[in-house]
């Protein structure tokens, strides 16, 4: 038999649901489902699944990153270097850069030691590495069409 897989699942609607039961009978578990949809909060209550969700009973919210903090700056640098490299595209122009706002969050880390306690969340992935998967997906996606 193969080894049982573990998965946070996203969605709102019927598909949703039965991507869940089919997951379940195969053996899977499911660590916790992310909605906005009443339906789908009602069935995780009910089977006693974890909801990603804190503005209705038996959900909760949690934080789901790596554990640093990362400037918009360098996330700009980061991507403005991917895309260089992508033939035809080029260099990116460089960043306008401005004096802070009112209201503009200057620094941010997201605390994963909810997602650690309630379904043993713990981050395999860093964010240079995260990042280049995500501009490669992206940029897969865009060949299919």
């Amino acid at each position: 038999m193969a080894p049982s897989l573990a998965a946070v699942f996203v969605g709102s609607d019927t598909l949703l649901l039965q991507c869940l039961e089919l997951w379940r009978e195969r053996g899977h578990r499911v660590l916790a489902v992310a909605t906005d949809t009443d339906k789908v909060r009602r069935h995780c209550v009910e089977q006693g699944l974890r909801c990603l969700d804190a503005d209705h009973t038996g959900c909760e919210t949690v934080n789901l990153a790596y554990g640093q903090s990362t400037t918009v700056r360098d996330l700009y640098d980061r991507l403005a270097a991917m895309a260089a490299r992508v033939p035809g595209v080029g260099p990116q122009p460089a960043p306008i850069l401005a004096p802070p706002r009112a209201g503009d969050v200057r620094h941010s880390l997201a605390a994963t030691e909810r997602a650690k306690d309630r379904f043993g969340f713990v981050p395999t992935v860093g964010f240079a590495e995260g990042l280049q998967r995500t501009f490669d997906w992206y940029r897969q996606q865009a060949g299919k069409s």
